[in-house]
Parts: C-alpha cells; structure tokens; sequence
C-alpha cells in the first residue's frame, strides 16, 4: 500500500484508491476538498393535522461525496489522452466500494 506522505519523497497532494496512488498516473491534487460530514439517513413523515414531522432515523449513514480538483505533472513523453484514459480506467476498474484515503487527512479513510 503506497504512503500517504513520506517527507523523502514529498507526496503532498496524493490520494490512495483502491490501493493505487494518483502519483501512479502523474495527478496530483490541487487543494483539500470541502470538508464535509456524513449525516444519518432519516425519513421524513408530514402527517396532515399534526404540528411538525415524524421524523424516523435510521441506524445507518449517508454517503459523502469527495470531489478533488487535479492537476497532471508535465511529462512530454506521455499524450495527455493517454494519461487521463489510464486515470479513469483506474478509478472505474474496481466494483462497490473501495478504501479511499488523501493526505489532507491522514488519519482517516473513507
């Protein structure tokens, strides 16, 4: 499993999908994504002649989106098709979830 961030090869910028690091395929990222929680998953119940809602909470969790601006490092050998066809191979290669984890928070994977 590559490592998020190793001060000898200063990797800042990498997210690790499916145990494939985006350095693999020349990206780096940008800036942090938005940070943004998880929320329970609920039901909403609007009962005619009734004040409020019911509300019914579930035991389980929505999913978070993570978007994460890019950039590719400059490598003329490589056509930037190619290079953004084999980074999209990668991130749609794998079934159902997988672990994803960036440096912007190391200690945490989604």
């Amino acid at each position: 499993m590559p490592k998020l961030y190793d001060e000898g090869t200063n990797r800042d910028g990498l997210i690790v999908y499916a145990g494939e690091a985006s350095s693999d395929y020349g990206m780096v990222i940008a800036e942090a994504p938005a940070f943004e929680r998880a929320r329970r998953k609920q039901t909403v119940y609007n009962v005619p002649g009734r004040n409020g809602a019911v509300i019914h909470q579930e035991d389980a969790w929505e999913d978070v989106p993570r978007n994460y601006k890019v950039w590719l490092s400059n490598n003329a050998e490589q056509d930037l098709v190619d290079v953004v066809d084999a980074f999209e191979g990668w991130l749609n290669s794998v079934k159902g979830y997988q672990r994803l984890e960036d440096n912007f928070e190391p200690d945490v994977f989604r």
